[in-house]
């Protein structure tokens, strides 16, 4: 079973760094953040009906639960290689023209883009606590608000729905007006603060402004962080760039529940939550300094503020 769920995982996450990719090269420059969401909305969609369709499958027999899997992926397959069937040549013409340029340069040496990356598993981090230590947060009944599991799958299902609705009129509306990094850094900072503040009120209201900020946080800074790696990669390299980029969400999903777990059994809620508005605040640092650099822009946090007022 283990060697089994092992294969599947690596077959399954190699769609990710190419999904990306092919979002960069087919997806015209003034689109690609909402190329990004789409994709996003696509995702979640995926994992909303899934779990109802598989309770069903289950309910019959586990077997056609992967019957159903296998049957869906080989559709989707089929429908990637009709698509991509007479599109791989303008592909390798890029890729060719930008070898011969010289601009394939590995991405693990460039110190400023594996600072974003590290920044970026930091923000993961924190946001996948959403899974782990937010919903028992509700549900605790010493130091918690003693809710049902229910409720705490109301909270989750309210931040998809929020996700749902805003995405992609926000990406359309906002999406031009501020570079891809300046979004990363305030969806990060937003991150951190719907964790910090539940530690000022104890209201239901409270909780649901601190989703409300979160969903928000998920909106600015996931899509405009793969649409700025996409953007700084070459041609040639754009798999290894998604690839890393990927990667940084893996390191921080397989250490998001261990570390927000273990925070909250030896030091409780409230050092979780301060903890999880710490760690935010240094990865938008990493995300400014490095997404700066990375655009040739000025790292002077105080004269880009200004400016950005001015104009």
């Amino acid at each position: 079973m283990t060697i089994g769920v092992f294969f599947l995982s690596v077959i399954a996450d190699i769609l990710r760094p190419a999904n990306g990719a092919s979002l960069s090269h087919y997806a015209r420059k003034e689109n690609l953040t909402k190329a990004f969401s789409l994709n996003r909305l696509a995702i979640n969609l995926g994992y909303s009906i899934g779990p109802a369709v598989g309770g069903l499958l289950i309910a019959v027999g586990y077997k056609f639960l992967f019957y159903a899997d296998g049957f869906t992926c080989l559709i989707a397959g089929l429908v990637f290689a009709i698509y991509f069937r007479n599109k791989r040549r303008g592909e390798e013409q890029e890729v060719k023209a930008d070898k011969e340029i010289g601009k394939a340069a590995s991405p693990y040496r460039n110190g400023y883009l594996i600072l974003f990356m590290l920044s970026n598993a930091l923000f993961a981090l924190v946001f996948f606590q959403i899974l782990f230590t937010l919903p028992l947060y509700y549900t605790d009944s010493e130091f918690g608000y003693n809710m049902s599991e229910q409720f705490a799958g109301g909270m989750i299902a309210f931040n998809g729905l929020l996700i749902f609705a805003l995405e992609m009129i926000i990406v359309e509306k906002w999406g031009g007006k501020r570079s891809f990094g300046f979004f990363t850094v305030f969806g990060t900072l937003l991150c951190g603060l719907s964790f910090a503040m539940l530690n000022g009120f104890h209201s239901i209201p409270w909780l649901v402004l601190s989703m409300i900020f979160l969903s928000f946080a998920e909106i600015f800074a996931i899509p405009f962080a793969a649409s700025f790696i996409s953007s700084i990669a070459p041609p040639s390299a754009r798999g290894r760039y998604m690839g890393m980029y990927s990667t940084s969400f893996a390191l921080a999903r397989f250490s998001a529940a261990g570390l927000g777990l273990g925070t909250l059994h030896y030091f409780g809620f409230d050092t979780l939550w301060w903890s999880a508005g710490v760690v935010s605040t240094i990865a938008a640092v990493g995300f400014f300094i490095s997404s700066s650099k990375l655009e040739g822009k000025s790292t002077n946090f105080a004269l880009r503020f200004k400016k950005m007022l001015a104009s």
